[in-house]
């Protein structure tokens, strides 16, 4: 193991008694040798923390720390100040890594002298794999990697990538912990700006579970803000691909993917308090010069949609929030096909 480099594994535990045996095992599997796993229990009220107790003594490459609980942002940016890999990677506490994932991403990041690369990854719940593009990627232009990623949302995650240590360092790159939603794409948003080189290798590395009990599935009324100030972050990077519509597709989606949860019967709010939440879109005037943009573009399809979305008409918004959920309940949560 002289001369590899050493990588730093960041686990957050919080009540993941179910599975956190299986995770930790998948990383001790790895066929890459040279890592620490930094694992740090978010004040878990379950036996996670009895489990982890057990899991350091384990292997002598495992450091762990408890905490109270302060969130997984907060618990990711501890486990990165105890982080003395050269290179950083995250995983979930009921996730798995393929047995090669450290070695590929380790050998990509050297022989392409990239700062970051990224991997497919598939679900436990579906035979879906996240791996639509069909080749590798080596670019230095930050537009193509956004071009190419964002539609199969492969840039959004951060446990399906490997990053420099020195890069986040010097850069003084965290997670914010004010956000507990796409916490993971301001992440990758701040750590792109500082990238070069990006490698995306066209292998399915990582599985995932999907938690119909997660944050991604609760209503909450400040989510679209976010995702839009998150959209509004890439504008810069979108913009300088040749076809904008990426970035038009990208404000679409998250407007009527929020249209579509505001009338989801998942969420427990009211159907008064449904109508008040479409109305407060339907008078803003941020939400109609982002809509307004669209109208720019030569696509047909999405000026059409931008001009219903433009509609004063709650009734029009009400029946695009419910064509919306029907759509997303059946084709596996992908808002209309259009605007993938």
């Amino acid at each position: 193991m002289i001369g590899l480099k050493k990588v730093s594994v960041i686990l957050p535990v919080y009540n993941s008694e179910k599975y956190i045996n299986k995770t930790v095992d998948s990383i001790l599997q790895q066929t890459y040798k040279k890592f620490e796993l930094i694992i740090i229990n978010d004040g878990s009220t379950d036996d996670s923390g009895i489990i982890c107790e057990k899991l350091k003594d384990k292997d002598k490459r495992i450091k762990y720390i408890s905490k109270e609980n302060s969130g997984v942002s907060d618990t990711r940016n501890l486990a990165l100040s105890y982080a003395t890999g050269d290179y950083v990677t995250f995983i979930d506490s009921d996730d798995l890594y393929e047995n090669d994932f450290l070695k590929i991403m380790v050998a990509n990041i050297e022989n392409y002298k990239a700062d970051i690369v990224i991997c497919a990854y598939k679900s436990f719940n579906t035979k879906e794999i996240k791996n639509m593009i069909k080749r590798d990627i080596l670019t230095d232009k930050k537009e193509e990697i956004i071009e190419s990623l964002q539609p199969t949302l492969l840039f959004n995650q951060i446990w399906n990538k490997i990053y420099k240590k020195k890069i986040l360092k010097d850069n003084k790159i965290i997670f914010d912990k004010e956000l507990s939603i796409a916490e993971d794409l301001k992440f990758n948003i701040e750590y792109l700006k500082c990238c070069n080189k990006i490698f995306y290798v066209n292998k399915c590395l990582y599985k995932y579970r999907i938690s119909r009990d997660g944050l991604g599935f609760k209503f909450r009324t400040d989510a679209n803000q976010v995702k839009i100030d998150l959209v509004r972050a890439l504008e810069p990077i979108y913009s300088k691909v040749n076809n904008k519509d990426y970035l038009y597709k990208s404000y679409l989606k998250q407007y009527i993917s929020y249209l579509a949860r505001v009338m989801d019967k998942r969420n427990n709010i009211t159907f008064e308090e449904k109508i008040r939440e479409i109305k407060k879109i339907n008078n803003s005037k941020l939400y109609r010069y982002d809509i307004k943009k669209i109208l720019k573009s030569n696509n047909i399809t999405l000026k059409i949609i931008a001009r219903l979305l433009l509609s004063k008409s709650i009734l029009t918004k009400i029946l695009l929030a419910y064509l919306a959920t029907l759509y997303d309940k059946n084709q596996k949560r992908r808002i209309f096909k259009v605007l993938k």
